[in-house]
């Protein structure tokens, strides 16, 4: 078994995919590898929020918590979706990146 890395994601969204527009919002994601490889700890993470489908991307403030990435972001004066980059790495050299578009909605 080939221990890639995986991201899981809490993104604290209701049950139409969707956070309130005014304030902060907070959600977390982990790093783990598939069950039967090797578990790896993650040593790092990046994150970053797009509000225009990923023409242009801020950084987002990413802190560890536990076992997993705590992300804090601020959505005032924003409508639509939120689009989410994420990074993280290994102590092996094992490296993730993933792009979500319109990971959820602003309501």
């Amino acid at each position: 078994m080939l221990p890639l890395l995986t991201i899981d994601y809490d993104l604290g969204v209701d049950l139409h995919g969707s956070v309130p527009a005014r304030g902060q919002h907070t959600f977390e994601f982990s790093v783990r590898t598939p069950h039967g490889a090797a578990p790896a700890r993650a040593a790092g993470a990046t994150a970053y929020v797009s509000y225009d489908d990923g023409a242009s991307w801020t950084q987002a403030k990413v802190s560890r918590h536990k076992d997993a990435y705590r992300v804090k972001t601020d959505h005032r004066g924003r409508t639509g979706h939120v689009s989410l980059k994420v990074t993280a790495w290994d102590r092996s050299g094992g490296t993730v990146e993933q792009t979500i578009k319109r990971a959820f909605a602003l309501r």
